[in-house]
């Protein structure tokens, strides 16, 4: 009962409005804290992280150049109907069978960017600790992301 006492007590605290505490764990968190590093970016003062560059094998992706990110991400999913579209056809047959695997990396031939590309948005969407948020009900194309990390928030708004 404490723990979501003290929560409350930090989300009412008027010196610190704004504070949402995700769990009941942050009272005990924020007592052990010895060290406070920041990255001046905005993430520690407004809680919000923007997500600006990614760097794969073949290239790096940034605000810039993101229409050539998503346009790789719409030509495989319109060629594939699912992630992994270049292994999907091994999975049936054993190494042994498929010489040509191109799982066996012994100098053998790497994945395609757009295969590698759709599988990085795949994980962002899929593996994560987020809970979209729709705060005008009668408009479901309002979404708003929550999570007890703002850099989780990023990646995910990323990948959306």
């Amino acid at each position: 009962m404490a723990k979501v006492y003290y929560s409350y007590c930090i989300y009412k605290d008027k010196e610190i409005d704004g504070t949402i505490p995700r769990n009941s764990t942050i009272p005990e968190e924020l007592g052990r804290i010895q060290y406070l590093l920041t990255d001046k970016t905005g993430t520690l003062t407004k809680n919000d992280m923007i997500f600006k560059k990614v760097a794969m094998e073949y290239a790096q992706f940034d605000l810039e150049n993101l229409p050539d990110l998503k346009g790789m991400l719409d030509d495989n999913c319109l060629k594939y109907s699912g992630p992994m579209g270049d292994l999907v056809k091994y999975n049936n047959g054993s190494e042994s069978q498929n010489p040509k695997n191109p799982l066996q990396r012994k100098g053998g031939k790497r994945r395609d960017q757009n295969f590698i590309v759709r599988d990085m948005i795949t994980c962002l969407a899929l593996c994560h600790n987020v809970t979209p948020t729709y705060p005008d009900p009668n408009d479901p194309t309002i979404r708003e992301f929550q999570a007890s990390s703002p850099d989780e928030i990023a990646l995910v708004k990323f990948a959306d």
